[in-house]
């Protein structure tokens, strides 16, 4: 059976030699919507770079966090806990997340995510820590602003559920994870405190698109 990847790409090129064949008449409604759907369940290319390890590779994964076999075992080995070594697989929604924030900047900017931290087992990590239940990636992106990856993570993470998203300004590095059942959370962590609710998470859930800025007032005016 070939690769999800390579039959989605088959299946647009035909599709494409269909629609020059058929000349200038319109597209049926029906094959827009195959073509629609085709988009939402194309998998992402994703790079990954793990900076504990120094080792880059490029996987796919589906818009839902699902993955093969092969590249299951693939992540679960590149997540495992870099301290034991010890391997659990990622939660597919954290996946999902991963791969939209790679879709999201794969067409401008480099997306290569940056691993810093994934599954974590050594026994200083709390018993109910979304890392030790595999479902938390720290990561950043190369060349996207730390703070425009973090309102976007906030604005759009719902979309896979309950999400957590830290920022960890001291650090360099985002916080993701799904928690299923649990509210959505954010915070900020300054001098190993977290700060919860912060003024940003509210700011970031207005879009881009809508936000103005502000007016500069000169002395006498």
């Amino acid at each position: 059976m070939l690769p999800a990847i390579i039959q989605f790409k088959l299946a647009m090129g035909a599709m494409t030699g269909w629609m020059a064949a058929a000349g200038p008449a319109p597209v049926p409604v029906a094959t827009l919507a195959v073509m629609m759907e085709a988009r939402v369940v194309e998998p992402i290319e994703v790079p990954i770079f793990d900076e504990n390890h120094a080792n880059e590779i490029t996987v796919v994964i589906g818009r839902d966090g699902g993955t093969d076999l092969a590249t299951t075992g693939i992540l679960t080995h590149v997540f495992r806990c870099k301290r034991t070594d010890h391997e659990h697989r990622i939660a597919a929604a954290t996946l999902g997340l991963i791969a939209n924030v790679a879709d999201h900047y794969r067409t401008d900017r480099a997306a290569t995510i940056v691993l810093v931290s994934g599954y974590r087992a050594w026994a200083e990590e709390s018993a109910t820590s979304p890392h030790r239940a595999a479902r938390a990636v720290d990561f950043r992106l190369r060349t996207v602003p730390m703070g425009e990856l973090r309102d976007y993570l906030w604005r759009n993470g719902s979309t896979f559920g309950s999400v957590g998203v830290g920022w960890y300004p001291g650090e360099g590095f985002l916080h993701i994870d799904s928690r299923p059942g649990v509210p959505d959370i954010a915070w900020t962590a300054l001098h190993h405190h977290n700060q919860y609710h912060p003024a940003w998470s509210e700011a970031a859930m207005v879009p881009p698109d809508q936000k103005r800025e502000r007016p500069s007032h000169k002395p006498g005016v």
